[in-house]
């Protein structure tokens, strides 16, 4: 690669967002650390190519880097949505850490990168979603039943198991929702709550654990072999540093931040209590059996990566410096 060769790199989110800062700071670690002969050129907002446009958009060297959600292309990257699955992780860290680990350790979950001709930067999760209630202290599964929730995606499939009603509502629409109550409740991560202002239309926050959501910083192939060698191993030991630059940006500079907005607002905050916790992780096995299934009748291995990933957010779980973090 030419010295200073600005690589196209997009992201769907704005500048300022917290999931931007976090893709920034990679960026800038890499150029950084390979002394400006590998530089970008940043796309933000989906200027480049739509949320569910990036991994396309990697392929087909539209950009050269992006921050691809798994969740957004399940066809092309049906292993990668392990991370999907409900109730695995609680802190940035854990997930981030877990998920990179998988990809270290099962080489099929490159293999299917490789197909659309990209490769594997980073990979991290941002912290748990939690439940909000609008008119109650909500404290217990029980109370999920006929409860109607907006949600989405295996979240949504996890609480419509406990009875909740699923309402498709888009994230930026929650406030009037709750405000008018077209629902009962929402799951949110906090940041993303207190951004449109949650905190102002609910009664009660449960630091229920629903799941976090996954995301792959990809590379385009040619883009990377273009690199030296020195240069890519360079890059590949400060991407091994990510899940504690984005947990320290997203979640102790995001959701802890925004914590203290639904504190401030008199939002009653409800730590779940340990049986709680498991009750969820035994409806949660039902979702995480399902999705193996499906993969494994696929013939892709769905039951080994799926075990893979709980065995590892587990042992992550118990070594997590930031155990302490909200």
């Amino acid at each position: 690669m030419q010295a200073q060769t600005p690589i196209r790199a997009s992201i769907q989110s704005p500048a300022k967002a917290l999931l931007s800062r976090g893709f920034d700071h990679l960026l800038g670690e890499i150029e950084k650390v390979t002394e400006g002969r590998v530089k970008f050129e940043r796309y933000y907002s989906g200027s480049l190519a739509k949320p569910n446009e990036q991994l396309r958009a990697t392929t087909t060297g539209l950009a050269g880097v992006t921050l691809t959600v798994p969740n957004y292309v399940p066809g092309q990257l049906p292993l990668a949505n392990v991370g999907s699955n409900p109730a695995l992780w609680k802190d940035s860290w854990v997930g981030s850490k877990a998920y990179q680990a998988l990809y270290d350790q099962r080489p099929e979950m490159h293999a299917e990168l490789d197909k659309q001709g990209v490769k594997l930067i980073s990979a991290y999760a941002t912290p748990t979603y939690y439940p909000l209630a609008r008119k109650v202290d909500l404290n217990n599964l029980k109370q999920l039943n006929g409860m109607r929730v907006m949600t989405s995606g295996q979240i949504a499939v996890l609480l419509q198991s406990l009875g909740a009603q699923v309402v498709n509502v888009a994230t930026p629409e929650g406030y009037e929702a709750l405000q008018r109550g077209t629902v009962d409740g929402a799951v949110y991560g906090l940041t993303a709550a207190a951004t449109y202002g949650i905190e102002r239309v609910v009664q009660s926050l449960w630091t229920l654990p629903l799941g976090g959501l996954p995301m792959l910083v990809v590379m385009n192939k040619k883009t990377w072999d273009s690199i030296s060698k020195a240069d890519q191993q360079a890059i590949e030991k400060v991407a091994a540093d990510q899940p504690d630059a984005f947990h320290k940006i997203y979640q102790v500079g995001g959701d802890d931040e925004s914590l203290k907005k639904f504190v401030k607002a008199g939002v009653k905050i409800i730590d779940a209590d340990r049986k709680s916790v498991s009750d969820l992780q035994n409806a949660a096995r039902k979702i995480w059996d399902a999705w193996a299934q499906e993969q494994d009748n696929a013939g892709r291995p769905g039951r080994q990566i799926m075990n893979d990933f709980i065995r590892l957010t587990s042992e992550f779980a118990k070594n997590n410096p930031y155990a302490t973090s909200k």
